[in-house]
């Protein structure tokens, strides 16, 4: 199922607010994705596999995108940070379009 599964998001939403979970990572969408709601960042890269165009820019939350170009991301972490970026395949070269860090 792509997007929200409204069963996921009613069970696993409370849980992450209540136990202050930072990150959430995961898959499957065919683009790259930071989505940023209740103090939680939304990792989604799933541009492995596959191409996907059409990613809705007003989506609620959504911070930043990549979508139309195969990708991936990477995260470099320490005990006070996490440093992601988005790694696409710009024209056979590699591109990093977006960097985000969370520091505690």
């Amino acid at each position: 199922e792509h997007g929200d599964p409204p069963a996921l998001v009613q069970s696993l939403a409370p849980l992450l607010a209540q136990y202050g979970v930072d990150v959430y990572f995961s898959g499957h969408d065919h683009v790259l994705q930071h989505i940023s709601k209740d103090g939680v960042a939304y990792l989604g890269s799933g541009a492995g596999a596959r191409e996907h165009s059409g990613m809705n820019a007003s989506y609620d939350g959504l911070v930043a995108y990549a979508d139309g170009k195969f990708g991936f991301m990477t995260h470099e972490l320490d005990a006070t940070s996490l440093k992601t970026t988005f790694v696409v395949n710009d024209k056979g070269a590699a591109s990093k379009p977006y960097t985000f860090t969370i520091s505690k």
